[in-house]
């Protein structure tokens, strides 16, 4: 069997998995809720521009370069987050996250954002 036989049925395989989980579905109620919950925390910030999503793709604009802050996320705040622009925090986290983790990322970034001078 040729390689691309196989990545073929891989891919099928990941298709039928998502459609079986409701993946897609899943990750417009939780990108909602997720975007809910940092307009919430953050949207009075006045260092936050804008707070914007599609689905759980989800950026967050502040008013200063905030690269440092990855570094900051994945060490004390054990998440992975990622910069474009500068300034503005992109989150992507995966389809299949749940009512809770969306809950424990709106909690990690408020605080990562409200403490940005801390060290």
């Amino acid at each position: 069997m040729t390689l691309s036989v196989e990545l073929g049925r891989v891919g099928c395989s990941v298709v039928d998995i998502m459609e079986r989980d409701k993946a897609p579905d899943n990750a417009l109620i939780q990108g909602k809720r997720l975007l809910q919950g940092l307009k919430a925390e953050l949207g009075h910030h006045p260092e936050v521009i804008a707070i914007r999503g599609e689905g759980l793709m989800i950026g967050i604009e502040l008013s200063y370069p905030c690269e440092s802050l990855v570094q900051r996320a994945l060490t004390e705040h054990r998440i992975l987050i990622n910069v474009t622009r500068k300034n503005i925090i992109r989150l992507l986290p995966p389809l299949i996250c749940n009512e809770n983790e969306t809950d424990e990322i709106v909690a990690r970034v408020s605080d990562l954002v409200r403490t940005k001078n801390r060290h």
